[in-house]
């Protein structure tokens, strides 16, 4: 696709961003934890990936620095794939989409005040009857959405274009014979 690869990409760092505060959250609460703006800062993120986390540090156990070079590695892996791939952008936006959608719906009551205690619904990995929709998880749905929108807005011009330029080439093709 002949498209910048900033605007595509965005929606995915966002929500990698977004895990990244949420780790960086947990270090500082960790630091202040007296303090009532970091407990607020660090409820509102954990409620869109607090599960992720869990299991990420029940399956892995590796510390948050690891963490956070996985989540860079991540990032530079679908910037990669956005400019190598002709459908990455469209592949990294979906499967970025998908993820958030699928964090929010196991993460749902996962607003604990302790980073121990139980959070129930980790062994079954049924789907909650519902969403916590409040304005941090609305907004990032609202752009996931409008980022998936866009890609396919831009995919399928994309292959307008081609068709349009074929249909032309085999005009002057057949003018020439």
């Amino acid at each position: 696709m002949r498209i910048r690869t900033v605007p595509v990409i965005a929606f995915p760092l966002l929500v990698l961003l977004l895990l990244a505060g949420e780790r960086a959250a947990t270090v500082l609460l960790g630091q202040f934890p007296a303090d009532p703006g970091m407990w607020r800062a660090w409820l509102a993120l954990r409620a869109l990936f607090g599960n992720f986390w869990f299991q990420v540090d029940s399956l892995l156990g590796t510390s948050i620095g690891m963490q956070f070079v996985a989540l860079a590695a991540v990032a530079a892996l679908c910037t990669w794939l956005a400019r190598a791939l002709r459908a990455g952008a469209f592949l990294v936006n979906h499967t970025a989409l998908l993820f958030v959608a699928a964090a929010f719906a196991t993460s749902y009551h996962a607003r604990t005040a302790s980073v121990l205690a139980y959070v129930p619904g980790l062994e079954t990995f049924m789907l909650p009857a519902g969403f916590s929709l409040d304005w941090l998880t609305g907004s990032v749905l609202a752009l996931g959405l409008l980022a998936c929108g866009y890609c396919h807005y831009l995919f399928l011009g994309e292959a307008r274009r081609r068709a349009r330029e074929r249909t032309l080439r085999l005009v002057a093709l057949e003018r020439d014979l």
